[in-house]
């Protein structure tokens, strides 16, 4: 993804930020992947200056694996937390293998935990095979999922900010 689509893309995350910025306790996390994912904001106070900065462009095959590995170790490092939700807003324009280890680590989360977490997936693949076997299994383990197929990055904002703004995914204030 890149030019127009990645712009657009990168907006919609900072948009969608700004709506979690108006609940003083929200916390965001921010991974960008491609052949590797890379944390750029661990669980923090919103500050949509930084994160703009932060949120840069890289090119490369699309690797599931890290991504989901970075999303789960970011879950285990801040469980502590008194969080009520865990948002996993996740966006691909391309394919990658099934990551099965990292899934898995998933499903064997505490069901207390599990039930906390909520996976979002859009995407432009209009087949997009593993990401519906990774929401199946979600799904199985009572971790909420769901996926959007052949979905243009021009409609990310709109749906992302829905996701954040539903009542039942506020944090208390």
């Amino acid at each position: 993804m890149l030019g127009k689509r990645w712009i657009k893309a990168k907006k919609s995350c900072l948009y969608c930020m700004k709506e979690i910025s108006k609940n003083s306790n929200a916390r965001v996390s921010v991974i960008i992947f491609n052949y590797q994912a890379r944390i750029i904001v661990d669980c923090e106070i919103v500050d949509i200056d930084q994160c703009e900065q932060k949120i840069d462009y890289d090119s490369g095959e699309t690797n599931f694996c890290d991504a989901f590995q970075k999303a789960y170790d970011l879950i285990i490092k801040h469980q502590n937390y008194a969080f009520e939700k865990t948002e996993i807003l996740f966006y691909t324009d391309g394919a990658g293998e099934y990551p099965k280890q990292e899934i898995q680590q998933f499903t064997m989360l505490p069901e207390q935990q599990r039930a906390r977490i909520f996976l979002n997936c859009c995407t432009e693949d209009k087949n997009p095979i593993t990401l519906q076997m990774i929401v199946n299994e979600f799904n199985s383990s009572l971790i909420k999922s769901e996926l959007k197929s052949n979905f243009l990055v021009a409609d990310l904002e709109k749906a992302w900010t829905e996701i954040v703004s539903r009542d039942y995914h506020k944090l208390k204030s």
